[in-house]
């Protein structure tokens, strides 16, 4: 009988992300437990709410996207769908799942639950009806989360197995990076023993005005934080976050003629 139920798990490929609070200690002991509950209940719904808000060509399956979570105290773990070879849209998966994990950062941000966000993926056994989360990727998500060293996302070596992994990085015709990964030597622990080399480009979900208010955000958390190590991260969040918005300020007059190019190993 115990063989019989076995041979019905269904062993299946999928983006992985395990999300982690950044000061949830301190959290739960400066804020009504209650409150906390009820933002983390308004997260996945606004993500949601901004996806259907997106007016970009080819995102039709973005605005209709569901993102799969379940929340373990201050992590929240998210997957995607599962790839079908059938019907190969890039938007249907790999392009939505990513893009909605930037938006929870970015959501996470806003009511002040700062999210360091570690993402891998393979084959993977996920059936949240029998409580069962197994396989390398959730435990690939899980190291990469927590060997980062600022408040931000880091994309584990196997997100490059994707089945369509030529078509996860765009860049415009300056060269200037907009797609869903975007290559930056992401910072991490010395002991770590394999690198990170792609994030997620969070920053692109944010207009001028918003970029104003986030860097003002994560200068404040370096101004009040206690803790050297955590001071560090935030320097290296404020680090990406400068980048990234110069480069998006550029962007606005070379986007004709950019082109998908496929990530480095």
């Amino acid at each position: 009988m115990i063989q019989k139920q076995a041979n019905n798990f269904k062993l299946e490929s999928r983006y992985i992300a395990f999300c982690d609070v950044i000061g949830f200690k301190n959290l739960i002991m400066s804020e009504k437990l209650i409150k906390i509950a009820n933002n983390y209940n308004k997260l996945i719904q606004e993500v949601h709410k901004m996806a259907t808000e997106v007016s970009i060509p080819k995102l039709n399956y973005f605005k209709d996207y569901k993102l799969n979570s379940a929340i373990f105290s201050d992590t929240i773990l998210v997957w995607s769908d599962i790839f079908n070879k059938i019907d190969d849209d890039i938007w249907k998966y790999d392009h939505s799942f990513l893009n909605m994990v930037s938006l929870l950062f970015n959501v996470g941000i806003k009511y002040d639950l700062p999210f360091r966000i570690g993402i891998a993926y393979g084959e993977c056994i996920i059936e949240p009806e029998n409580k069962l989360y197994l396989g390398l990727p959730l435990i690939n998500a899980y190291y990469t989360e927590g060997e980062q060293e600022w408040i931000g996302i880091g994309c584990h070596p196997s997100c490059l197995e994707s089945p369509i992994k030529s078509n996860l990085c765009f860049s415009t015709s300056d060269g200037i990076q907009l797609g869903p990964l975007i290559r930056y030597k992401v910072p991490i622990k010395k002991k770590c023993d394999f690198s990170v080399k792609y994030t997620l480009n969070w920053t692109k979900w944010f207009s001028n005005i918003q970029r104003e208010e986030i860097e003002d955000y994560i200068e404040s958390k370096i101004e009040t934080t206690e803790n050297k190590k955590y001071i560090l991260k935030w320097k290296n969040t404020l680090n990406y976050f400068k980048y990234r918005s110069n480069e998006l300020k550029d962007s606005s007059t070379s986007f004709i003629g950019g082109h998908y190019y496929p990530p480095e190993v």
